[in-house]
């Protein structure tokens, strides 16, 4: 319906109904009953409840570091050794060099750009040796970021929570897991405002609400008089605002 495959989906996967399944395109009945339909999907917070119901989730996480050194040793650098002209012998990578890729140039859960960096690498060799030139044989640290140029990809530390305002917590991502900082900001104004910022969900606004209405009840255990926040302008932003952010694990550190 309108081009939506979600709908069409539906009767394919439901046992009670694609044992007799039309196909309107070419008018025929089909028998699905017994086909196995495997889906695979990065992200199923926008699949249907519905169709997902109809599926059995295999959730697959992706790679840590130490499995992405082992997986270009053993692959990616051999492959790509041998795509762009050299004996497996002439070049190796340390470990140093191949952990250099996947922190300061890649964020993914698998090893498609790690493996894109890694052939941009051995593309820079490949220029020496075309040219006659000394080329090294061992790959190491100072090399890859001389070869790639600056840091491209910069993780969020912890630093402290003892700045007024500026609280840390935990968020889960599909590679592996980010420092969340949470900011908030008041000011004085004519009546109370609560603004909120940085492309969260409804649960995660909906904390912030909640956490709102509690210090306005609570304000004299907490230690100021609630009449202060009367006229008072809060903006609770959180960074990165092209991430969309949810979830209700973040509600205690809002």
């Amino acid at each position: 319906y309108k081009g939506d495959p979600s709908t069409a989906l539906l009767e394919v996967l439901d046992p009670e109904q694609n044992c007799k399944f039309h196909d309107n395109y070419i008018d025929h009945d089909y028998d699905l009953s017994h086909v196995l339909f495997i889906a695979t999907a990065n992200d199923i917070s926008g699949i249907s409840g519905p169709l997902l119901d109809r599926m059995e989730i295999i959730p697959i996480d992706g790679y840590v570091e130490q499995e992405k050194v082992e997986i270009a040793r053993r692959h990616l650098v051999p492959k790509n050794l041998r795509e762009h002209g050299f004996e497996e012998n002439e070049m190796t990578f340390d470990d140093g060099a191949l952990l250099t890729i996947i922190d300061k140039y890649t964020r993914e859960s698998g090893v498609r750009a790690l493996e894109k960096k890694i052939a941009a690498v051995i593309r820079k060799q490949a220029c020496l040796k075309a040219s006659h030139k000394e080329f090294p044989a061992v790959i190491t640290k100072e090399i890859v970021e001389e070869y790639l140029g600056p840091q491209q990809v910069f993780r969020d530390e912890y630093e402290n929570n003892e700045t007024a305002g500026v609280v840390t917590g935990l968020a889960w991502t599909q590679v592996g897991g980010e420092v969340l900082f949470i900011e908030s900001s008041g000011a004085h104004g004519k009546d109370f405002k609560l603004n909120i910022s940085g492309n969260l969900g409804n649960v995660m606004k909906e904390s912030a609400e909640i956490a709102m209405s509690y210090i306005r009840k609570h304000a004299g255990e907490i230690g100021f008089e609630s009449k202060l926040l009367n006229n008072a302008h809060v903006h609770m932003h959180v960074p990165e605002g092209a991430v969309r952010k949810d979830g209700p694990s973040a509600g205690i550190t809002i």
